[in-house]
């Protein structure tokens, strides 16, 4: 976990292997945080995402504007697995999160879609930077 404040918002980007810790088990983090510091306190949350242990995705939350969007550089409509453990980690965190809306960005935008097999990791670096530029 990372805390930056960045004039004038608050970030915290997550640990991409967050969601395998502890066996998975959303419940068990959450508690575990709630005694630290909520990621629902910063204005934007970071988070890198494996999927299936081959590719590089970003989940951005946005907890002020209730919504958790996911960038995938690929364009899948599919909403990953991990997506939904960090809803799930978010709603134990705080009941309101579980209703937060999930937007699959790359399915609804004209951004940019890598055209190889081995550019996710640059991708999600992007996103990052587009991500912080539009807060």
């Amino acid at each position: 976990m990372v805390l930056q404040k960045n004039a004038p918002f608050y970030t915290l980007a997550m640990d991409p292997d967050f969601i395998r810790m502890k066996g998975g088990n959303m419940a068990l983090m959450a508690s575990a945080y709630q005694k630290r510091v909520s990621p629902l306190l910063f204005d934007i949350v970071l988070w890198p995402i494996l999927i299936s242990r081959s590719h590089w995705a970003l989940v951005v939350v946005k907890p002020k504007l209730k919504q958790v969007l996911h960038f995938d550089s690929l364009g899948g409509s599919a909403m990953p697995p991990e997506v939904q453990k960090i809803r799930t980690f978010l709603a134990a965190l705080n009941e309101e999160a579980s209703h937060y809306a999930v937007v699959n960005v790359a399915a609804h935008s004209d951004l940019p879609q890598q055209e190889d097999s081995s550019s996710c990791g640059v991708y999600v670096c992007l996103m990052f930077n587009i991500s912080l530029a539009r807060k």
